[in-house]
Parts: structure tokens; C-alpha cells; sequence
């Protein structure tokens, strides 16, 4: 049986799109009408998706909220039972006291809340220069003794040295969170580690313990805001908002977290901060001094054929290289050569010249 489908002109199609219908395909009629159409097209596949994720939005929205009215109806049940008990002219507890550390607990709770939906214009003068040696180890130092609480071993090994721009509170705050939520889920007794790393481009910071872990079906959503792995959710304090703050300090700093976890095994939460770049020098950088003394010092029969191959490469210099590579057994008396050019004119000349003059001034 033949299938129709309606083809209809780009007029046609813009109304559909007016009308909200972003559910019927764009067709187009004629061959004139294919540009436009087609465009048409991928516009109302947009549409159709941002209108489905709008809804999701809201689904999701409606749980937010029910999850919070679940964590501040317990507390807010409490106060009341204490009130009453106090209203009874009951003694036997501290009521007044109880029922001030539940309601600062409400309080925390909202403020973590507020802090985690803010939007703060954030500038570049918020961003200092820490040393990483320093700056990490002490902030795993204050992490010490909520492990020794638990009566769990906790170490840090010693941060490599390196220099990054971040904000301090907010990596304070992110490293803590991972650091504490490591100590949380790990039984009495088990291990907490925190190593560090330095890559070309990321300083990467590694949380591992070997607590309860995380479920496969609970690991994509960690990083969303309020999403607490735990259904029982009998635990004020735990808010569902600590790693998506993480995520989104990582974000400021354009960093990124992974993580690898198995139930009952354990997990390993890693921190990639952007390194400064820092601009590499070359041997045409240096002053006239330091280059004589790269050229005699070591190998100095090799230094021609060293130091012109690799400025031939790293200009992608087709010539030189070829030359270079056919020069090399006359490069062992070219070296005093290239030791004079740099006493007179501090450069030192390649066999063939390039296109573009070259100084090494």
C-alpha cells in the first residue's frame, strides 16, 4: 500500500509553524520551494524539541519542589511536637534548644538553596593565583578531622607544585563537598585518598574511597541539582545540591569532573582545573650568552644538526629539513662556525632561506 504524504509550499509551511504545529513533517512541493523548506524543516525539529524539553523542565520543576516540602516538612513536624511539648510544661528535654538546631537546620537548607540558584555576575578580578602545593594540601588538611570522627584513614598525598587562577572560596567550597561526601558514604573503618596530577593542559585532583558507591542507574543524574541517590531521605542535611555545585564551580573555571564508581566497591570523583598555558621558549629566545653556552656545553659536535632540524620541523621547512638531514655528516665541523655567528650577529643561519626572513635576534 502506497503511503501519502502531504507536500506543501513554504507559505504553507510558515503557517503550520504559526499555528504551533511542530509535529507534522515539512515536505516540499517544488523544487523552488526545497531551500527554504528544508530550512523550515530543521527549524520545526527545534521547535518540537524545545517544546518536549520545556515539558521535561516542568516535570522536573514539580519534583524540585515536592523534594524540598518532603525535607522541610520533617523538621517543621518536629518543631511543632517540641512546641506543644514545651505548651504541656513537659521538662524532661531541652526543648527550647531542640527546637533552635532544627529550625537552624531549616535555615541552612534554605540557604544553600538560595545560594545555589543565584546569579552572580562573576569578573575577572575575582580570579587569584594560587600556588597548588600550598593552597590544596591545607585544604584537604581541614577535611582531617571529620574523618577521624568516623575513625576512617584519610590521606593526602603531597599536591605537585604548579600555579592556577580560580576562585579560592568556591574550589574550597567544591573540594570539601567531594572530600566530605567521600567521608559520608564510606563505612566506619574504610579509606579515603585524595592524589593529585598534573597533565598539559588540566590540574587533576583524584577523591577515591571505598564506601557504599554509587548505582549504575543513579550515576547519570549525580550532578543535577536536588537528585539524591538515597530514597529514603531521611537526612536533612543532604540537600541533593553538593555535587551540582561542584559541576557548576567546574564550570566557572572551565573544568570538568568524571567519575567512576561501583556499589559496595567504592567511587573516584576526578577534578580537571585548566593550567595557565604558559609560552614555551626556544632557543632563538634565549640571550647571546646562554646560546654559546648551549652549543659548546654537552655534545657540541651535534648541536648543528639538533638545532636546525628542530627549527626546520617546527616550521614545517620541507627545504631544511631535507638539507639538514643530507648535511649531517659535515655538521661535525660546522659547530665552531655557528659558535662565531652567534658571537658576531647572535644567529645562526639555516642552509637554505626560507620564504618569509627569519631573525633570531
Amino acid at each position: 500500500m502506497a503511503i501519502l504524504r502531504k507536500k506543501i509550499t513554504a507559505k504553507e509551511a510558515i503557517a503550520q509553524l504559526m499555528e504551533g504545529n511542530y509535529d507534522t513533517p515539512i515536505r516540499y512541493y517544488n523544487k523552488h520551494d526545497k531551500p527554504i523548506c528544508v530550512e523550515l524543516e530543521k527549524l520545526r525539529v527545534k521547535l518540537r524539541d524545545d517544546r518536549l524539553a520545556q515539558k521535561s523542565g516542568a516535570v522536573s520543576l514539580n519534583a524540585t519542589v515536592s523534594s524540598i516540602a518532603h525535607d522541610l516538612k520533617t523538621p517543621l513536624a518536629i518543631i511543632a511536637g517540641y512546641a506543644e511539648c514545651l505548651d504541656a510544661g513537659m521538662t524532661d528535654k531541652d526543648y527550647c534548644n531542640l527546637i533552635i538546631e532544627k529550625a537552624n537546620q531549616m535555615n541552612d537548607k534554605v540557604v544553600e538553596i538560595v545560594e545555589a540558584n543565584r546569579k552572580e555576575d562573576r569578573n575577572t578580578e575575582d580570579f587569584v593565583k594560587v600556588n597548588t602545593k600550598v593552597f590544596f594540601y591545607d585544604e584537604c588538611e581541614r577535611c582531617r578531622g571529620l574523618a577521624k570522627e568516623k575513625d576512617i584513614t584519610f590521606t593526602v598525598k603531597s599536591p605537585p607544585f604548579d600555579e592556577i587562577f580560580c576562585l579560592k572560596r568556591s574550589i574550597s567550597t567544591m573540594l570539601q563537598n567531594l572530600i566530605s561526601n567521600a567521608v559520608k558514604y564510606t563505612q566506619k573503618g574504610g579509606k579515603v585518598k585524595v592524589d593529585f596530577a598534573i597533565t598539559p593542559n588540566y590540574f587533576k585532583i583524584n577523591v577515591r574511597d571505598n564506601g557504599i558507591g554509587i548505582s549504575k542507574q543513579d550515576l547519570p543524574y549525580i550532578f543535577e541539582k536536588y537528585f539524591i541517590a538515597d530514597k529514603t531521605r531521611n537526612d536533612i542535611k543532604n540537600s541533593g545540591l553538593g555535587l551540582a555545585n561542584v559541576k557548576y564551580v567546574l564550570e566557572q573555571h572551565g573544568g570538568f569532573v568524571k567519575v567512576k564508581s561501583k556499589p559496595q566497591k567504592g567511587s573516584t570523583f576526578s577534578v580537571y582545573l585548566p593550567r595557565e598555558k604558559k609560552e614555551r621558549k626556544y632557543f632563538e629566545d634565549y640571550n647571546r650568552v646562554i646560546k654559546i653556552a648551549i652549543m659548546t656545553a654537552g655534545l657540541p659536535f651535534f648541536s648543528p644538526v639538533i638545532y636546525r632540524l628542530s627549527k626546520a620541523i617546527r616550521n614545517n621547512d620541507t627545504k631544511n629539513i631535507l638539507t639538514s638531514l643530507v648535511g649531517i655528516p659535515f655538521f661535525i665541523f660546522m659547530w665552531i662556525f655557528d659558535v662565531i655567528d652567534l658571537a658576531v650577529g647572535n644567529k645562526i643561519s639555516l642552509f637554505v632561506s626560507p620564504e618569509q626572513p627569519v631573525s633570531f635576534k
